[in-house]
């Protein structure tokens, strides 16, 4: 059977998108499936089937708000600070960036994260890694298949070999394409 974590979104070894216009909700939503992942709690509506500690990286906003929205989430559904201790991580991109692909200066990419990301889930045993905005988990073109092709297989390889999920959070190019919204890069 396949290694659903969290209802049919979130699976073992393979990349989720989470895509949806700017200022609608996407960060709230994939804090919130962490934390119920990390809990096994399935305060959302969708089942968890195996709990699993959860890493969310932020690449936009500070810390302190991560640990605001977090809060008012545990209180909402009234969880405890132990539920979460050593089940939940928190990192944000203000304080290093994360660089899973970028030119390496010679025609080719180079994955500079990709090894110690590999290593540190493997570590400690995370079933979902959280990337939020994907757009600033590279150094790439969005303009490029070759270059969105490079930055996805970068995330999928770390899904796979460190056994676990990750969630993409994505947005879409503003406007439409023939009328229907597409998601950049």
């Amino acid at each position: 059977p396949r290694e659903w974590l969290y209802g049919n979104r979130l699976i073992r070894r393979f990349v989720s998108v989470l895509a949806a216009p700017g200022g609608v909700g996407k960060s709230a939503l994939a804090l919130a499936q962490a934390l119920a992942l990390a809990t096994g709690r399935p305060f959302l509506g969708e089942r968890v089937h195996h709990a699993a500690p959860a890493w969310v990286f932020n690449l936009e906003d500070p810390l302190d708000e991560m640990h605001r929205r977090l809060a008012a989430l545990m209180r909402l559904h009234g969880i405890g600070e132990a539920e979460v201790r050593g089940r939940l991580f928190l990192n944000t991109g203000r304080l290093r960036r994360l660089v899973m692909a970028e030119p390496d200066g010679e025609g080719g990419i180079a994955l500079p994260d990709r090894a110690p990301m590999i290593a540190a889930a493997s570590a400690a045993g995370v079933g979902l890694i959280v990337v939020d905005p994907f757009v600033k988990s590279h150094r790439l073109d969005e303009n490029s298949n070759v270059h969105m092709d490079a930055a996805a297989t970068a995330w999928a390889e770390a899904a796979d070999r460190a056994g676990c999920a990750v969630l993409l959070v994505h947005h879409v190019r503003k406007g439409s394409v023939e009328g229907v919204d597409a998601t950049r890069g």
